[in-house]
């Protein structure tokens, strides 16, 4: 259909501001094409970067919950570890405890007329003075001290006599 114009000829735009008009419109209509497209890209990049922000955030705290709980752990066996040498240490020590209930035995079966006056237990050897009154309990306390099996070498290591106390010996048991 042919285009009919109505206006006077007089009053229609030159023939060059018709073209700038065409050309702005066209640049115009291109530039609201690339705004749209990048507002678009711009929405869609903001929604990418607020899920990795909050994927990250959550990643974070997970790790965080793991280097807290993997701390108590660390600190737990720690605490272990220094108890396990801790104890390595005491059971590895010698203690005097069974040498004390071999003398305890050893003075309960003692005759009468044997007085003990000093004992001294390390842990490997124990040390024993005792008087005794007549040649007879003397006897009979070193024949018994001879067969007990509570230690493995018994060495007298002084033996005197005095009329007042009696006989008056020492003995050193080796452990």
């Amino acid at each position: 259909m042919p285009a009919i114009n109505l206006l006077p000829t007089d009053l229609s735009p030159k023939s060059s501001v018709a073209r700038v008009s065409q050309i702005i419109k066209s640049v115009s209509i291109v530039a609201l094409v690339i705004v749209v497209i990048s507002t678009v890209g711009l929405i869609g990049f903001f929604a990418f970067i607020s899920i990795q922000l909050n994927n990250s955030n959550t990643k974070q705290e997970q790790l965080k919950t793991n280097i807290q709980s993997l701390e108590q752990t660390e600190q737990r066996l720690v605490l272990t570890k220094d108890r396990i040498s801790n104890a390595k240490k005491v059971l590895g020590k010698e203690t005097t405890a069974e040498a004390l209930e071999d003398l305890s035995s050893l003075f309960i079966s003692l005759p009468e007329g044997i007085e003990i006056r000093e004992a001294q237990i390390l842990t490997s050897k124990t040390e024993l003075s005792l008087v005794a009154k007549s040649s007879s309990v003397l006897a009979q306390s070193l024949a018994l001290i001879l067969a007990s099996d509570y230690y493995e070498s018994i060495k007298l290591s002084s033996f005197a006599f005095n009329t007042n106390v009696g006989y008056v010996l020492s003995l050193v048991f080796m452990n």
